[in-house]
């Protein structure tokens, strides 16, 4: 049986909860598995919201009561094989702090692998294939993953711009169109600058991919289509964006696969010019 995942059906009914309901979403999405199993009570207390929240919340989103919400998650638990749990924790050891950074990342790579949908990483494949242009934006640590799609996008298919969030981010805009994507990269602590123009590329009817760690972070919610992982914070504080790019290179080979051989064909023309330049050391 297929079923809509719970994470799209708060996406959709998100902004109509009140503010002690999408306390209790934010519990749910960030414990999922814990709330396919506990008691109303206990979820609760621990999501900071009175049992009657709880309870219309489900009513809002569309179920007969909190067991049956309770039992959707659950079944989407099993047919998934999703386990929502820390990846920090998960992959905890005693060995070097090289080893555990490693390791936390291999975690988030087996549960992105595990929630993977190769469906939905198609249908954005195709749309960002057919798009008459591709703008591509990200803040931070984001703003070099962006970079790198845009680059890698670019020697696939042409129009592909990597929008400066600093800069003149807003004369991007002026461009798109209905037939266009864009491509927005966001994660904690979310930048208003890829949210402004996520806004104004919806506004121009483009075609929204958000790349990020939740259906319910801000540019989730108004995205059309919405890919998920999770970036590493490892021992120096600061945020590593491996599994970020992994992603990302999951997009790139579905579109190689929409336009292979006009994809081949450029890549062998950016060689040539390459090569005519001199620009390689061997």
């Amino acid at each position: 049986m297929t079923f809509l995942p719970f994470e799209e059906i708060l996406r959709r009914k998100y902004d109509e909860l009140s503010p002690g309901q999408k306390k209790a979403a934010d519990h749910l999405m960030n414990n999922l598995e814990a709330s396919s199993y506990g008691t109303l009570a206990a979820i609760s207390r621990e999501a900071g919201v009175s049992e009657t929240t709880i309870i219309r919340l489900s009513g809002t989103l569309g179920f007969r009561g909190y067991s049956d919400m309770q039992s959707r998650i659950r079944d989407q638990i099993l047919l998934s094989g999703r386990r929502r749990g820390n990846p920090d924790e998960e992959g905890a050891s005693d060995g070097s702090p090289f080893e555990r950074s490693i390791e936390r990342e291999m975690d988030i790579l087996r549960q992105m692998k595990n929630e993977l949908d190769p469906g939905l990483l198609m249908q954005v494949a195709k749309r960002i294939a057919e798009a008459d242009q591709i703008a591509v934006i990200g803040t931070r640590t984001a703003g070099a993953a962006a970079d790198w799609l845009a680059m890698t996008l670019g020697c696939w298919r042409e129009r592909v711009l990597s929008v400066p969030p600093d800069g003149d981010k807003y004369r991007a805009l002026l461009d798109l169109t209905g037939r266009s994507a864009a491509i927005a990269i966001s994660f904690p602590r979310y930048a208003r600058a890829t949210q402004r123009f996520a806004e104004g590329a919806k506004k121009a009817g483009a075609t929204l991919v958000a790349v990020t760690d939740s259906p319910l972070s801000p540019i989730g919610r108004i995205a059309d289509f919405t890919l998920l992982t999770r970036k590493n914070r490892d021992e120096t504080g600061l945020d590593s964006i491996a599994s970020v790019i992994s992603l990302l290179n999951l997009m790139v080979i579905g579109v190689s696969l929409q336009g292979k051989e006009e994809g081949t064909r450029r890549l062998q023309r950016l060689e040539a010019i390459c090569s005519d330049r001199g620009d390689r050391l061997e």
